[in-house]
């Protein structure tokens, strides 16, 4: 009885997110559309990225610079590992794209698969 409960709880689970049969050309086109507004926001945090990149890297040219000068004194070393501070700062949001790209190929890739397994399920099937 248990085994039965569970098959049924599977089957509404995985029935939840499936479109109805005849709904597949407009799913499709959903799952288009919400792709293509993932891809145009990565594109904008890809400018984002790279901008602040550009100042992260040259703020820290200038305060290793800065702090090379006065390398014997206690502002030249604060300087020093601001530059550092910094650096790794922006290391994180090139972390944080590279991420986000990852998970948008990833998704691409199921939606994919799994678009292609509708259409095999809502295929005649040939006996």
């Amino acid at each position: 009885m248990e085994k039965r409960n569970d098959d049924n709880l599977r089957d509404q689970l995985l029935n939840k997110y499936l479109p109805p049969p005849g709904k597949l050309d407009s799913y499709r086109k959903e799952v288009n559309a919400m792709l293509e507004r993932e891809e145009k926001a990565l594109r904008s945090q890809k400018i984002m990225v790279v901008a602040l990149w550009l100042l992260v890297v040259g703020m820290a040219t200038v305060f290793m610079v800065v702090g090379g000068y006065r390398s014997n004194t206690l502002s030249g070393i604060w300087l020093g590992i601001s530059a550092c501070f910094w650096f790794l700062f922006g290391m994180v949001f090139l972390f944080q794209y590279h991420m986000n790209r990852s998970r948008l190929e990833l998704l691409k890739e199921i939606k994919q698969i799994q678009l292609q397994v509708l259409e095999l399920r809502n295929s005649p099937r040939l006996d």
